[in-house]
């Protein structure tokens, strides 16, 4: 129960800073990451309809210089 609690929490406060306007904030990020938490974002929904996520990352791409939010909100909205 306490887990189902903190994965809502950090849901809803992901998506409450997706709403809020703000300047682009770039920063060096290892794109694998924004992936992986793109999709903790969406694990229940993926679940409820039974798919399946096969993850087959290229572990020699470098760090890219984006907002991180933003690409998030992007991977979470394609998914």
């Amino acid at each position: 129960m306490k887990e189902a609690i903190h994965r809502a929490s950090n849901v809803i406060n992901v998506l409450l800073d997706y709403s809020r306007p703000r300047p682009l904030q770039r920063t060096n990020e290892d794109i694998h990451s924004v992936i992986e938490n793109s999709l903790t974002l969406v694990r229940h929904q993926l679940n409820k309809e039974l798919v399946t996520v096969v993850r087959e990352f290229d572990t020699t791409l470098p760090s890219l210089l984006l907002d991180r939010a933003r690409i998030e909100h992007v991977f979470v909205t394609f998914f």
